[in-house]
């Protein structure tokens, strides 16, 4: 199926992921649930029903979820993020962007960890930021008040103020 453009695999450490070849495989299966729709069968939606969870979230402490997603299609979309290969990588308008945001690469340059690294989001079968960077972001947002970590779960919740400013930088 991957050479039919079916599906495209997608390598994240040692696993291995499928996604949905494009807009033409999009219709076919939008087609198909029409069909079975009309003869009576119904989807179940998968994955955690948690709509906080599904908004926004800590994924090992850097921001997952709809927010998460938005934040990586942001920088990367602006070329603050590139890619060379699987390797992902700050560019020097990202970082310039991230400073005045708040983040201070003095210190995270000094962790061994990778600066930056992008995750598959469970809830959006996209990437979100992770690694060094992502932590640096989701604690910046927490210290701005513009969102705080629900103490019974991993979600993340957004003031109004926090949303609204997210969205702003965001795009």
């Amino acid at each position: 199926m991957t050479e039919a453009l079916i599906l495209q695999k997608r390598k994240q450490d040692r696993h291995r992921y499928y996604a949905i070849g494009g807009e033409n495989v999009v219709d076919a299966i939008a087609g198909l649930m029409g069909l079975a729709e009309k003869a009576g069968l119904t989807r179940t939606p998968t994955g955690r029903r948690d709509a906080a969870l599904r908004t926004a979230r800590s994924c090992y402490n850097y921001l997952a979820g709809d927010m998460g997603v938005r934040l990586f299609d942001a920088l990367y979309g602006r070329g603050y993020l590139s890619r060379s290969g699987e390797d992902l990588r700050l560019t020097d308008s990202g970082c310039n962007f991230l400073t005045d945001f708040g983040i201070d690469f003095s210190v995270l340059d000094q962790k061994t960890s990778p600066m930056c690294r992008e995750c598959l989001d469970w809830s959006a079968c996209r990437s979100h930021l992770s690694d060094n960077l992502g932590r640096a972001i989701l604690d910046r947002l927490i210290e701005q008040n513009w969102a705080a970590r629900d103490t019974n779960s991993r979600a993340v919740i957004f003031s109004e103020r926090g949303k609204a400013a997210f969205i702003d930088i965001s795009g």
